[in-house]
C-alpha cells in the first residue's frame, strides 16, 4: 500500500510565469525552505500511516536526484501511480483529475514559507472539496488526521467530473476530438 505525492518539479524556474510578475510580487522560496518541510512532513506521514511513498515527478521535472529522502520518484507513471494509491498528496495540480476519476482521497500540503500564490491555489483546490490543506510547519501529522483526510464526498467528485473533465454530451469523445471538431465545424 502507499500514497503518491504530485511533485510539483519546483527545482526548476517557470520561465512561462515568474514569481516577480505575480501581484503582490513574490521571490521563489529557497531549495531548503522547500524542501525541508516536505521531508518533515513525509516522515512523520510514512511512520503514522504505515504506507509508502511513491513521487510522480512533474513531467517537466529533470532530477539529477531525488530531492525528497522518503520515497521513490516515478517519471511518466502518474496515472497508474495514482489508480492504485490510497491516497494523493498535492499542492496543486492539473494530474488531481485522475485522482478524482479513480476516487481516490486527496490531501493538500502548504508550508508557512510557502508564496501566497501557492497557499492560495492549495487553499482554492482544497476549499472546493470541502477540505483544508494540511500546514507542514504546524502540524503534527497524526492517525485522526490521516483517517479524517481520507474520507471524500462523492457527489463533489461527481460534479467535479461533470463539470471540469467530462463533457456530458459526447461523454465517449477524447477531449482532442471534441476540439478538433469543434475547430472543423467552425472553418
Amino acid at each position: 500500500d502507499y500514497a503518491v505525492y504530485l511533485d510539483l518539479g519546483y527545482n526548476h524556474p517557470d520561465e512561462l510565469y515568474p514569481q516577480e510578475k505575480y501581484f503582490p510580487p513574490e521571490s521563489v522560496i529557497g531549495y531548503n525552505a522547500w524542501y525541508n518541510p516536505l521531508n518533515s512532513f513525509f516522515k512523520q506521514f510514512i511512520s503514522c500511516t504505515n504506507l509508502d511513498l511513491k513521487i510522480a515527478v512533474h513531467p517537466r521535472t529533470k532530477y539529477k536526484k531525488n530531492s525528497i529522502k522518503f520515497g521513490k520518484i516515478y517519471f511518466n507513471k502518474t496515472i497508474e501511480l495514482i489508480s492504485k494509491c490510497k491516497i494523493v498528496l498535492l499542492h496543486g495540480s492539473t494530474a488531481v483529475h485522475f485522482a478524482i476519476l479513480f476516487q481516490k482521497p486527496l490531501m493538500w500540503l502548504i508550508a508557512d514559507n510557502y508564496t501566497i500564490t501557492e497557499k492560495r491555489w492549495s487553499n482554492v483546490l482544497a476549499d472546493y472539496f470541502n477540505k483544508k490543506p494540511i500546514n507542514m510547519s504546524t502540524v503534527k501529522f497524526n492517525k485522526e488526521i490521516f483517517y479524517n483526510e481520507m474520507k471524500f464526498n462523492k457527489k463533489i467528485y461527481s460534479d467535479f467530473k461533470k463539470d471540469f473533465i467530462v463533457d456530458i454530451e459526447n461523454p465517449n469523445k477524447a477531449s482532442y476530438e471534441i476540439i478538433f471538431n469543434s475547430i472543423n465545424k467552425n472553418l
